[in-house]
């Protein structure tokens, strides 16, 4: 896993996950802050935002 700084990309489609999931490999952005956490394996588990410590992503 790993962390990538804010950006402002915007995604057409964005589906929601939250902490604890384990949704796949992908950039996964906070919904508080914006803060970017990268899963590379499909068994990461979505950890809380390193940022803020929220718990909700979008996709």
């Amino acid at each position: 896993m790993s962390f990538i700084q804010n950006t402002n990309r915007k995604e057409n489609h964005m589906s929601t996950h939250t902490t604890g999931e384990k949704p796949g490999k992908g950039a996964y952005t906070c919904k508080a802050c914006g803060q970017v956490v990268v899963l590379d394996n499909t068994n990461d588990v979505l950890p809380p935002c390193p940022k803020c410590s929220k718990t909700t992503f979008k996709k």
